[in-house]
C-alpha cells in the first residue's frame, strides 16, 4: 500500500525483491535465523505507506508463522547546501614549503609520513599557514586537518620532491 511514485523492496540476506514479486519462498530451517529488510524508496515524493509480510508454512499456507506491517513515510525538507569548504594543499608537489589553506574550521594540520608517523602539528586557528617541507624526505604524505574539537575535517594528500 504506497503513494503513487514510491517503491519498496524486501531484501534477504542474499538479495533484494521488487514489488511486483507478490509471491516469493524462502526456506528458514528449523532453529535458524533469517532476516528480511524493508526498503522504501519515496523518490522526492511526501507520503506514507505500509508494506505488510506473511511468513508461513509451505506445507500448511493458512498457518500463519509470522505476520509484520512495515510503516515508511517521507517528508519533504529544505535543505541547505553547505559552503563549499577550501582544503587546498598548495604548490602540490613541493620542494621547499607548502601553504595550508586559510580555513576558519580548521584549528589544526597534522602531517604524516606514508606509514603514519606524525611528522609535524601546524597550529592554524582558521587562517593561511606557510609550512617549510624542506627538511621532509622525497614521497608521499597526509595532512589531517582538525577543528577545535580535535575532530577530523579532512585529509589531504601532499607529494615531496
Amino acid at each position: 500500500n504506497l503513494p503513487n511514485g514510491w517503491a519498496s523492496s524486501v531484501c534477504d540476506n542474499s538479495q533484494c525483491y521488487i514489488p511486483q514479486v507478490y509471491l516469493m519462498d524462502f526456506t528458514i530451517e528449523a532453529g535458524d535465523d533469517g532476516l528480511l529488510d524493508v526498503r522504501f524508496y519515496p523518490d522526492g515524493m511526501e507520503g506514507s505507506g505500509d508494506v505488510e509480510i506473511l511468513i508461513y508454512d509451505p506445507l500448511d499456507s493458512l498457518n500463519t508463522v509470522f505476520s509484520n506491517k512495515y510503516f515508511g513515510e517521507a517528508l519533504l525538507t529544505s535543505v541547505e547546501e553547505p559552503e563549499a569548504e577550501n582544503f587546498n594543499i598548495y604548490p602540490n608537489p613541493a620542494n621547499n614549503y607548502v601553504i595550508l589553506p586559510d580555513n576558519r574550521n580548521i584549528q589544526q594540520a597534522v602531517i604524516y609520513n606514508i606509514a603514519g608517523r606524525k611528522i609535524q602539528i601546524v597550529e592554524m586557528n582558521g587562517l593561511e599557514a606557510r609550512v617549510d617541507i624542506g627538511h621532509f624526505m622525497p614521497g608521499l604524505y597526509l595532512v589531517q586537518f582538525l577543528d577545535e574539537n580535535g575532530v577530523k575535517l579532512h585529509t589531504g594528500r601532499l607529494t615531496k620532491r
